[in-house]
């Protein structure tokens, strides 16, 4: 599972296939566009840019990341396209649902938050929420109440250095991150399935890096020669490694940075490399990178992390190793 924004979620649905599955008659925080091309010369970041987004998106994360949902279809919101007489923007067609939890309504929670409006729509329009006199009912709520996005304070600004893709402020960082020992993070994006983007809420930055002892296949990608072919089992691996962690809080403990950062993940279960080696993903073990002081010091850290995390010795390459 994971949250698109705060009014979109992918859900895996129980025949395996995955879907995107936006919540019905709300309407994520945005920002209008002139504020948007206010800096120009800055990178806009929704989720961190766009005033409580990342509030609303941290909520629904908390809440549904990892867990079973009920998806109740409400309606379908037809294709549109865009035309030169048209001022409606293209949007893909839509499968607008309500999700529930434990009873719960997650729409309803982000609108008694102030995470999200409610949709207002004509009377003779009935493709709405199955519970749109609740939303209406939180949105009043939250109004009252001077939640979230109907506060009078100040918003919230959420200054986050992304340092993922310099290798030279990463190795700057590095040090820093050694002396830290283990971190938690949040993973913010699955660039393969060993290579990683982490969110790291105590530091305030973004850093890509790669899992220490192992390497999975490359998918494809563009080059300058042109295309470069999916190597096999690429996509399963990516597969495994989203569905893993992605959007998950993981502790990291960063080794070295001779083209990226280079980290031990551990999950609340066990280590992310073994796991990936468990299930036959990772097809090389790239011990060549590490210096060999920092791969016995990653040997030994890594016994004793998953000796006190995994029940069962799941990680059974650094088992052996050791």
């Amino acid at each position: 599972m994971q949250v698109v924004n705060a009014d979109a979620v992918v859900v895996k649905l129980n025949s395996g296939e995955y879907k995107t599955i936006h919540l019905s008659s709300i309407r994520p925080p945005r920002i209008e566009g002139e504020e948007k091309n206010k800096d120009k010369d800055k990178r806009f970041r929704p989720i961190y840019d766009i005033p409580y987004m990342f509030e609303a998106r941290e909520f629904m994360r908390k809440k549904i990341i990892g867990k079973k949902v009920n998806v109740t279809v409400d309606y379908i919101r037809a294709a549109t396209s865009s035309s030169e007489t048209s001022t409606i923007p293209a949007f893909a067609e839509r499968t607008c649902a309500t999700v529930t939890i434990g009873g719960i309504n997650i729409a309803e929670a982000l609108v008694s938050k102030g995470f999200a409006t409610v949709i207002r729509y004509r009377q003779d329009d009935d493709q709405r929420s199955s519970h749109y006199d609740e939303l209406l009912a939180a949105e009043a709520r939250a109004i009252k109440n001077g939640k979230g996005l109907h506060s009078k304070k100040e918003v919230p600004i959420h200054r986050v250095a992304d340092i993922s893709g310099e290798t030279q402020k990463a190795k700057q960082f590095l040090p820093f991150l050694q002396r830290a020992g283990r971190s938690e993070a949040v993973v913010e994006y699955v660039f393969s399935g060993s290579r990683l983007k982490l969110y790291m809420p105590k530091e305030t930055c973004l850093i890509t890096f790669l899992l220490a002892g192992i390497e999975c296949p490359r998918g494809s990608r563009n080059m300058p020669g042109g295309m470069q072919v999916a190597e096999p089992f690429s996509d399963e691996a990516m597969a495994f490694t989203k569905e893993l962690v992605l959007q998950r809080e993981v502790s990291a403990t960063f080794i070295l940075a001779p083209i990226s950062l280079i980290s031990v993940v551990l999950l609340a279960t066990g280590c992310l490399a073994g796991f990936a080696v468990r299930h036959w993903i990772t097809f090389d073990l790239q011990f060549h990178l590490v210096s060999w002081p920092s791969l016995v010091w990653f040997l030994m850290t890594l016994g004793v992390f998953v000796n006190s995390l995994c029940s069962a010795r799941v990680c059974s390459v650094c088992s052996g190793h050791l």
